[in-house]
């Protein structure tokens, strides 16, 4: 779709799957992570490892025109309530500010909805944070209230739900890939 393509991280070259833990610990990608600390070699490997038969996590490095330029992941897959929180990045800098991100996102919905066949897919962005909650207010995400302790007044919740997607996929397409 429109040249982007996601590939399981475990199936990429070794040298590709370091390059996503530099991505990663850049200033510029990590400043933005929840969890901002530097991921040491060991943890990365530990981390790749865990991945493996892991239900609950599923971590793609995303392509453009076969250049890998950033990630995009899910996490805490809720195969019972059938929900999961999720992420991304682009770890390329001269790929950001082209519209890659909502490209990517609408890819994840795809896979999310109609592949993985989930309902609800959930986020938390630094309130701060105005380019990823622009892109989610342009997605159609909403905000959510929670009672959840780690959530603090910095953070905000957004979800996404299968009848969000119903409801919008055509115009969301229309949007990002036929312009």
């Amino acid at each position: 779709m429109n040249n982007l393509s996601f590939v399981n991280i475990l199936d990429v070259k070794d040298d590709l799957k370091f390059k996503v833990r530099l991505w990663r610990n850049s200033k510029d990608v990590r400043d933005y992570m929840l969890d901002g600390h530097i991921i040491t070699e060991e943890e990365h490997l530990q981390w790749l490892s865990s991945l493996k038969n892991n239900n609950r996590q599923k971590f793609w490095v995303v392509f453009f025109n076969e250049t890998p330029i950033g990630s995009v992941y899910l996490h805490n897959i809720n195969k019972q309530d059938l929900s999961s929180s999720w992420g991304f990045y682009i770890g390329e800098g001269s790929y950001r500010r082209k519209g890659l991100g909502k490209k990517m996102l609408f890819m994840l919905l795809q896979e999310f909805f109609e592949n993985i066949h989930l309902e609800t897919l959930k986020t938390i962005v630094y309130s701060s944070n105005s380019t990823a909650l622009a892109i989610y207010k342009k997605f159609y995400f909403t905000e959510v209230e929670t009672d959840e302790p780690d959530i603090s007044m910095n953070l905000t919740e957004l979800v996404f739900t299968i009848s969000d997607w119903t409801k919008h996929k055509e115009s969301l397409f229309n949007d990002y890939f036929c312009s």
